[in-house]
């Protein structure tokens, strides 16, 4: 098996373990998302260099959500992604700072 794709399915097994567990705090889902986002980066990577989701749909998805990238850089799976994500991330810091 290619390391890459046994590496996937190692950490999926190891996730679909704790798939319910919730965070019981803002600062545990501010760890767990960062951590996510280095995974969520390399999927997208995979995701565009195959091209996998339809950069049609990608673009009308980038127009309809709010997103806070330049328009400069192209629309990709891993642009649209990692914004969302970013957002989130973003939003449970700024409930981490206000108590």
């Amino acid at each position: 098996m290619n390391k890459q794709a046994e590496v996937f399915s190692q950490a999926a097994a190891e996730m679909k373990t704790e798939r319910y567990w919730t965070h019981e705090d803002p600062a545990q889902e501010l760890e767990f998302l960062q951590s996510l986002m280095d995974v969520l980066k390399e999927v997208a990577y995979q995701f565009d260099r195959r091209e996998i989701l339809d950069p049609a749909a990608l673009e009308v998805y980038r127009k309809i959500a709010p997103s806070q990238m330049p328009a400069m850089f192209p629309t990709s799976t891993e642009l649209v992604l990692v914004d969302a994500l970013q957002q989130r991330i973003e939003a449970v810091y700024r409930q981490i700072e206000e108590g």
